[in-house]
C-alpha cells in the first residue's frame, strides 16, 4: 500500500459525491484530502478550509463519536500549523473523548498523545501535563500500545528536564521507564521513525531552552539524516520545530 495512492483515493471518492451524492464517507474523503493537500501540494491554506468543511459535516451527525474519533489524528495535524497549539489541545481532548464513548480504544489512544503533544507545545501547564501523562501510561500500558507509550514518554522526559523533578513514584512499578537515549536507541533498533522523530525533537526543544546550541544545530543535522536517510519523501506536522529551533540557535 503506496502512501501516493492516498490522494488518488481521496479524489475518486470526491469524483463519486459530485456524481451520485453526499454520503458519510465523503467527510472521510473530505479530511483525506485535507491531509493530501499538505503533505503532497504544500498548500495549507487550501488544506485548511477543506478540513473545516468537514468538521462542519461531523458537528451534528449521527454518528459524529465515531467520525470524530476517527479522524481527529488527520485533521489535527492540518489545524495544527494555522491555529495555536492550545486549540490544538482541546480539539484533541474532544477526540479522545468520542473515542471513548464509542469503544474505540485505538484512537483515543492516538488521540491523548496528540494531546500530550499540543499541551507540552503550548507550554500552558507542564506539572498538570505530567499528571495527565502519568495517568496516560497506566492506560497505554493495560491496552499494551507500546509504541504510543514510547513516544509519550520522550515528551515525559523533555517535561521532567524543563520542570525539573519527576512525577515517576506514581507510575506503576510494571511499567518500565525510559530516558530519551534509551527511546532513540529502541527506534533505532526497530527502525521506527515515528520514535525518533519524537526524540531528536524533544531534545532540541530541552537543549534550546538551557541554550546549548551547538547541541540543537548537531541535532538538526541527525534529524536531517533519520528523514531523508529512512525514510524518504515522507512529511510529519512537526518537521518544522527542527528548522526553528536550528534556525534561532544560529
Amino acid at each position: 500500500s503506496s502512501p501516493m495512492l492516498v490522494p488518488l483515493l481521496c479524489c475518486r471518492m470526491m469524483k463519486l459525491t459530485f456524481e451520485f451524492g453526499f454520503c458519510e464517507d465523503t467527510i472521510s474523503g473530505l479530511v483525506f484530502v485535507s491531509h493530501a493537500l499538505l503533505h503532497y501540494a504544500d498548500d495549507i491554506q487550501l488544506a485548511c478550509r477543506v478540513v473545516r468543511i468537514a468538521e462542519s459535516l461531523i458537528s451534528g451527525n449521527i454518528h459524529e463519536h465515531s467520525l470524530r474519533a476517527r479522524l481527529t489524528q488527520m485533521t489535527c495535524s492540518v489545524k495544527a500549523l494555522v491555529e495555536p497549539f492550545q486549540a490544538a489541545a482541546d480539539y484533541c481532548l474532544n477526540g479522545y473523548n468520542s473515542a471513548k464513548i464509542v469503544g474505540d480504544v485505538d484512537n483515543a489512544v492516538l488521540c491523548g498523545m496528540l494531546y500530550c503533544i499540543a499541551h507540552f507545545g503550548s507550554i500552558s501547564d507542564l506539572i498538570g501535563l505530567q499528571r495527565y501523562m502519568v495517568n496516560f501510561f497506566h492506560q497505554m500500558a493495560k491496552h499494551k500500545r507500546i509504541g504510543v507509550l514510547h513516544s509519550v514518554m520522550s515528551y515525559f522526559d523533555a517535561v521532567t528536564d524543563l520542570i525539573g523533578n519527576g512525577d515517576s513514584c506514581s507510575i506503576d512499578a510494571r511499567i518500565e521507564m525510559k530516558n530519551n537515549k534509551e527511546l532513540y536507541h529502541i527506534a533505532e533498533k526497530i527502525q521506527n521513525t515515528y520514535l525518533m522523530h519524537h526524540v531528536i525533537i524533544n531534545q532540541m526543544n530541552v537543549y534550546c531552552y538551557f541554550r546549548e546550541y551547538l547541541c540543537v544545530t548537531d541535532l538538526a543535522e541527525k534529524y536531517r539524516r533519520v528523514h531523508t536517510g529512512m525514510n524518504t519523501g515522507t512529511k510529519r506536522v512537526l518537521d518544522f520545530l527542527p528548522v526553528f529551533f536550528e534556525g534561532i540557535c544560529k
